[in-house]
């Protein structure tokens, strides 16, 4: 299949426990396409349809089956709590790990991921100890009576449960609105074709949709401190640490549990935590809309930003992180072409590999001096710098010499200075050498910070 504006979703046939998807990015493509035939489009073995000069291409590379102990280190491979499994699947340019904990056995669909399905076990072991407690128990059950009418009344009576809640009047205020006016709009913005909802199902699912989000807006202050307790993401969509932070939430929110306890740690790898504070300490409401206000700042235009917010696949915290690498690019024209282009992911996978070719740009930007424009081509994303380079970014993990590896004809190559794909992991050395035939050099390991 050749790199167009839909992507194919990576092992679509299966049924990941995380709901999650590869790379399917609906308005366009940030990189090659690693849909699940992407090491061998024409075949295994079949010759590469184009040629440069005189030089004949290779037979393209089979996706390969790769060792775990290749490619993490021994901390990450097995811990205490944690183990993955021994190989790990290639499809051409990403790679899906395989997390076995007490706690389930999940997939992660890329390098990036696996680490932090990894930390999420450590987090959910210190809530799950935490909750074994007979403090808990408690305020477990108080909250459990008092939720339901919580609910109920947020909905019944909003502006009396706003007065009711101590010194988060401003706050729970502009949270709740914000988000329970985004639940509502997203069932329908998330829905294919026309609405042809009935109204008492219209109504059905909005206040399915306004009952979510006001139960998310009523303990989501609790939900975050514990979830930098732990130093879990608070967004997470990981359905057993998302459930037991609600639980956690609740007790706190309703029933006053209350508890110290350290930061868990993984041996070898330190502190499970993050390093995006905003995450933590902005209510989602606010920190939603910091995010629209650093795009529009930066030169996103309205439907752009309007049409990732909408975008359930766009978790706060990775909307956060998107926000903040393009507002990192600079003076470049063309961000609003970006941010379309991110907003059209029909997978969290493709949230996060969208955000991560952004923050390739944004963490290269001063190597090249500054980008000048950002083009989102139905194949590519060209980023054209001061110096006069033309860069791809690919955020994938393990490249092999496949169809999807060649670059479509641009006019923005002709005259480059150079041209550059940069790859957030590595490449096969028959890769890099069919590449740079074609006048391409790939850079390995580009930081995204």
């Amino acid at each position: 299949m050749s790199r167009k504006i839909k992507r194919e979703v990576l092992n679509a046939a299966r049924a990941l426990p995380l709901a999650v998807g590869a790379l399917a990015l609906a308005a366009g493509a940030c990189g090659p396409s690693p849909d699940s035939g992407a090491g061998g489009g024409a075949g295994a073995g079949s010759p590469a349809p184009r040629t440069s000069g005189s030089h004949t291409p290779a037979p393209f590379e089979a996706p390969p089956t790769l060792q775990a102990s290749d490619l993490a280190p021994a901390a990450l491979l097995k811990g205490p709590k944690h183990e993955l499994g021994a190989t790990v699947q290639g499809d051409g340019f990403m790679t899906t790990w395989t997390v076995k904990s007490e706690f389930g056995t999940w997939e992660a669909f890329d390098r990036e991921t696996v680490e932090v399905r990894v930390r999420e076990v450590y987090s959910l072991d210190k809530l799950d100890d935490v909750s074994k407690g007979e403090i808990f128990a408690k305020a477990f059950a108080q909250a459990a009576g008092e939720k339901a009418e919580a609910i109920k009344h947020v909905i019944d009576d909003p502006v009396g449960t706003v007065k009711a809640i101590p010194g988060s009047v401003a706050r729970f205020a502009k949270g709740v609105g914000r988000v329970t006016k985004k639940g509502i709009d997203k069932v329908t913005a998330d829905k294919e074709g026309p609405d042809d909802r009935t109204t008492e199902e219209k109504a059905a699912d909005a206040a399915g949709a306004a009952a979510s989000s006001t139960e998310s807006a009523l303990i989501g202050g609790k939900r975050r401190e514990w979830a930098e307790k732990v130093g879990a993401d608070p967004y997470t969509t990981n359905p057993p640490l998302k459930d037991k932070l609600d639980d956690v939430g609740w007790a706190a929110y309703a029933g006053g549990f209350a508890l110290n306890v350290a930061v868990p740690s993984i041996p070898g790898l330190g502190l499970v935590t993050t390093t995006d504070r905003l995450i933590y300490d902005m209510p989602p409401g606010e920190l939603e809309k910091r995010n629209l206000d650093k795009l529009e700042a930066a030169g996103v235009g309205d439907e752009a930003r309007q049409e990732l917010i909408l975008n359930s696949n766009f978790t706060l915290t990775l909307q956060t992180g998107l926000a903040e690498a393009i507002a990192a690019l600079g003076e470049a024209e063309g961000k609003t072409e970006i941010v379309a282009l991110a907003a059209g992911a029909r997978t969290e996978g493709d949230a996060w590999y969208a955000r991560r070719c952004v923050q390739l740009l944004a963490a290269g930007a001063k190597e090249v001096g500054g980008w000048t424009s950002l083009h989102a081509t139905e194949n590519e994303v060209e980023a054209v710098a001061a110096d006069g380079r033309v860069v791809m970014p690919w955020a994938v993990d393990y490249m092999t010499w496949n169809e999807e590896a060649i670059p479509a004809a641009s006019p923005r190559f002709e005259g480059a200075e150079s041209r550059e794909i940069w790859i957030s992991g590595i490449a096969t050395d028959l890769a890099k050498t069919e590449l740079a035939a074609l006048g391409f050099e790939v850079r390995e390991n580009m930081p995204l910070k």
